[in-house]
């Protein structure tokens, strides 16, 4: 479920501050965010894999983010990122089967790009497969 919050504005006896911006034609816009999280279900192939995804979109600066973490994949393995039948890129676990995933149209450091015309707003499927093309993990908006 998509859950969407709206910048608060607090008044005070001093005048208001708000979490609002104004621009320079003295309009104020009030940033709407929308959130949503999803649970990677394990197909059967890794019983015990698990996996969370959680994005968020700021509609007042564009920018959209996609975190995922993953846990009890194979150890030290390499998996597949596929987002609505694109595959996104190949990434190893860490030595306790773990990875973390993140993603965005604005990227900076180790956050991934997503590849170009991607929205979280319409993003729908989240798969983890193995290098044999088998689903291990997948989940839904």
């Amino acid at each position: 479920m998509r859950h969407i919050l709206f910048a608060l504005t607090i008044f005070t006896a001093l005048g208001c501050s708000s979490a609002a911006t104004e621009d320079e034609t003295g309009s104020v816009a009030e940033a709407l965010v929308i959130t949503d999280d999803a649970v990677l279900q394990t197909t059967g192939i890794d019983p015990d894999a698990t996996g969370t995804a959680h994005t968020k979109a700021n509609t007042q600066t564009g920018v959209e983010d996609l975190s995922i973490k993953l846990d009890n994949l194979d150890p030290n393995a390499v998996y597949l990122l596929v987002i609505d039948g694109i595959e996104i890129r190949n990434f190893l676990t860490s030595a306790d089967g773990g990875a973390i995933l993140k993603l965005s149209n604005n990227p900076r450091g180790q956050v991934l790009a997503f590849p170009a015309g991607m929205s979280v707003l319409t993003m729908q499927l989240i798969e983890v497969r193995n290098l044999s093309g088998q689903v291990i993990l997948s989940g839904s908006f």
